[in-house]
């Protein structure tokens, strides 16, 4: 269990989604296009909202996040579409250990303020390291 388990009927009452998707997904729609990027694993997903704008680009959506409760309602967000997602409970410090080898992705990003959870500045090194 984490915190995140707790709250996760109501994270997506926090934020202003629409809003926020609608630049971030031209953002991220302009960049995944110029450097041809076909698959994406958004770390520390949440509820999922940028794994249902990443498989709508129609790329292979990967998530992953340290709340088993948090990835229900991602794989939730992205059924619920019509889509579909490999999503997984996992650390941002631990990915190597939960995702096969031979599962690569051309992008990999951490929005929001995920990052600053991180207990240490070691467990931040880290977290970056696994991710790339």
């Amino acid at each position: 269990m984490t915190i995140f388990d707790d709250f996760s009927d109501a994270y997506d009452l926090m934020f202003p989604w629409e809003t926020r998707r609608k630049g971030e997904g031209t953002f991220f729609a302009d960049l995944f296009r110029e450097r041809d990027i076909r698959s994406v694993l958004d770390c520390a997903c949440g509820t999922g909202m940028h794994l249902v704008d990443f498989a709508r680009l129609g790329l292979a959506a990967y998530g992953s996040d340290l709340s088993p409760h948090m990835v229900e309602k991602a794989m939730e967000s992205v059924l619920r579409e019509g889509l579909f997602a490999n999503v997984r409970a996992a650390s941002f410090t631990e990915l190597t250990r939960r995702f096969d080898p031979d599962e690569r992705f051309d992008a990999v990003v951490c929005v929001g303020n995920s990052l600053t959870l991180a207990p240490t500045d070691a467990d931040v090194a880290t977290a970056v390291r696994e991710m790339h």
